[in-house]
């Protein structure tokens, strides 16, 4: 017997890929706050829906007849709330699996910790985000992966980083990438600047960026401003 917690659930934009194919393929939910019309039409017509505080009156009462498959809407996007914890207790303790499909701010924020890349939905692109505070040159796991992602067709945005950590990626980016590659540049003032790969090196006057992305895309590109907000928004990840 599996249950699945699905976090982020309140807006359907905050859903993965596979949190919403296994909403659609539900039979069984459980719901801890109102969730949106968008999401209840996801839902099969035919399902059983319950909020938390049901489920161990309902599963108590049938003990031979226990739901195979239990998901459940969850729209915390943080860890396992004390309530959740509650019910993965009792239901481990009679005989279910528990699997958690994290929604997109909880994805995103454990991609921008760990350097993986994230899909754009709907368009062929691919952004790899790196937080530069926790990049340290000495690591050798931190720079074979700048050469992965840079021998990709990934654009890479990187959070706050200074120029002496960016001079070195772009170094590095230049083994793989043109020299004319576009990269934006937004700095701590709120300025926004183009340059090229090969300018970054030798032409940026500050200490520290707030966001610079190498290789953006063209709405990117036409764009005035942008900000890390632009970067990871919903559409970035999938599931």
């Amino acid at each position: 017997m599996k249950y699945t917690l699905i976090k982020d659930a309140e807006d359907l934009r905050f859903l993965t890929v596979k949190a919403a194919k296994c909403i659609a393929e539900a039979q069984f939910l459980v719901v801890d706050s109102a969730i949106s019309d968008e999401i209840n039409e996801l839902v099969p017509v035919n399902s059983i829906k319950l909020h938390i505080n049901e489920l161990r009156s309902y599963l108590s009462a049938r003990p031979d007849r226990l739901p195979s498959n239990i998901v459940h809407i969850s729209g915390n996007d943080t860890d396992i709330s004390e309530e959740e914890g509650s019910i993965v207790c009792y239901l481990k303790g009679i005989g279910y699996q528990l699997s958690i499909i994290p929604g997109v701010n909880v994805v995103n924020r454990i991609a921008g910790q760990n350097y993986f890349p994230l899909t754009i939905r709907n368009r062929n692109e691919s952004f790899w985000v790196c937080d530069a505070r926790f990049f340290y040159p000495s690591v050798k796991e931190m720079i074979e992966k700048i050469h992965a992602v840079a021998s990709s067709n990934a654009a890479m945005a990187i959070k706050h980083i200074n120029i002496d950590a960016l001079r070195f990626m772009a170094t590095i980016i230049s083994i793989y990438r043109h020299q004319e590659t576009p990269v934006l540049v937004n700095d701590f003032g709120g300025g926004v600047d183009c340059y090229t790969l090969m300018e970054i090196q030798d032409r940026l006057a500050e200490d520290q960026y707030k966001l610079v992305v190498i290789n953006p895309c063209v709405r990117m590109l036409k764009a005035t401003a942008f900000s890390v907000e632009e970067v990871l928004e919903s559409r970035l990840a999938t599931g």
